[in-house]
């Protein structure tokens, strides 16, 4: 999506089946990396870490892998913790965070659906990019109770062109969980086409989801 400065403010193709969807929360390290990326653990205090491999990032209370470790940290408008990748001209490949909790009472569900419309609106470019929804689903993180919703977004041609972009699809993975009563955090990645060898590793790294 649109890539953000430290200045100035400087989602992948898996449909799946079935209403709802079990995620392990097992952890996701890279070979060799377990001395350099803290884990949540039911014995230790959890320690915040918000790099790749693995991100702890207890202020959502969210543990999760990275669908790639060619990510650093960025900032956007809407994510709290967010990493990413350079794909395109200000364009990158992203992955992040945040609490996302809205109204009293609503579900993960709700949520889901209120954070993936804020970001079609607000970060792929006016006119709106046209959306289709591949899934739509609850899930579990652990005994967390969760939604994921997986967005097809098509990049309007004039915006494309009007910003030299060679991108002109990316896959949205949002997910939401109820990670204590009355709070709700959210997770996501974005992966634009060009990255699109990459789809396929955003299953996993969704496994790798754990309240912390």
């Amino acid at each position: 999506m649109i890539a953000r400065t430290i200045a100035g403010l400087a989602v992948v193709g898996l449909v799946l089946v079935g209403c709802t969807t079990k995620v392990s929360g097992r952890p996701s390290t890279a070979p060799g990396s377990e001395s350099k990326a803290p884990k949540a653990s039911s014995s230790a205090k959890p320690v915040q870490h918000l790099s790749c491999p693995q991100v702890v990032d207890l202020r959502a209370h969210l543990a999760y892998g990275c669908v790639t470790d060619a990510m650093t940290r960025g900032i956007s408008p809407i994510w709290t913790v967010k990493l990413e990748r350079p794909a395109d001209v200000n364009w990158t490949m992203d992955e992040g965070s945040t609490d996302v909790t809205g109204a009293k009472g609503e579900t993960p569900a709700a949520a889901a659906k209120r954070m993936v419309k804020r970001m079609i609106d607000e970060l792929y470019g006016k006119p709106l990019p046209k959306t289709k929804t591949e899934q739509d689903a609850d899930i579990t993180v652990g005994s967390a109770h969760g939604h994921l919703i997986q967005t097809l977004i098509t990049i309007d041609p004039a915006y494309r062109q009007e910003q030299h972009l060679r991108v002109q699809q990316e896959r949205l993975w949002l997910a939401v969980v109820q990670v204590a009563p009355g709070k709700l955090s959210g997770w996501y990645t974005s992966v634009p086409d060009l990255l699109k060898g990459l789809w396929a590793e955003v299953p996993d790294t969704i496994k790798t989801l754990q309240v912390v």
